[in-house]
């Protein structure tokens, strides 16, 4: 279990004040939340017990968490930035477990928009010898303009985070 104040250190050293804020924010304003039902498949987090003290995030959250922050900065609305962050923390594309890489080759989150339209999102393994082109036609498709996709790499933000969440755990044997 993991901290607030360590989780925005850790996803931006620098601004670590202002992102704490950020978060602090998003969660009172259920941008994201606190998952408690072990059932839905994920680890749960500890919301705070009390107004004003810390509630401690799983490993779960604080990867989407991360996302989500990566994302905003980048121009996408943090409710969008949120649901399209927990597709990949929160759930899984067989053989792909929740929150963790595909057990071989890249594991990509591409987000788009199609005109005024919301922003869409999906969790990838691309071929290694698909072009940018290619895969951004495949994903996002075309409504007249070229296609434009945000992506982020999930294995090197995962390796970003090790400092405080650790590696990624094995799949099974």
């Amino acid at each position: 279990m993991f901290r607030l104040a360590d989780v925005a250190r850790t996803i931006d050293p620098e601004n670590s004040a202002t992102l704490l804020t950020d978060l602090r924010n998003w969660f009172a304003r259920g941008v994201l939340f606190y998952t408690v039902d072990p059932e839905q498949g994920v680890d749960p987090d500890q919301p705070a017990s009390k107004p004003g003290s810390p509630g401690l995030l799983s490993r779960h959250r604080v990867i989407q968490a991360a996302i989500t922050a990566h994302l905003v900065r980048l121009g996408v609305p943090p409710k969008d930035a949120a649901f399209a962050a927990g597709s990949f923390s929160d759930f899984s594309i067989p053989p792909r477990l929740p929150g963790m890489l595909f057990p071989r080759g890249e594991t990509v989150l591409a987000v788009w928009r199609r005109g005024a339209g919301p922003f869409e999102r999906r969790v990838l393994n691309p071929d290694p010898r698909e072009s940018v082109r290619d895969l951004s036609f495949r994903v996002a498709g075309s409504d007249g303009l070229p296609p434009a996709l945000i992506t982020l790499n999930c294995g090197d933000l995962l390796r970003s985070l090790e400092p405080l969440i650790g590696p990624s755990p094995a799949y099974p044997a």
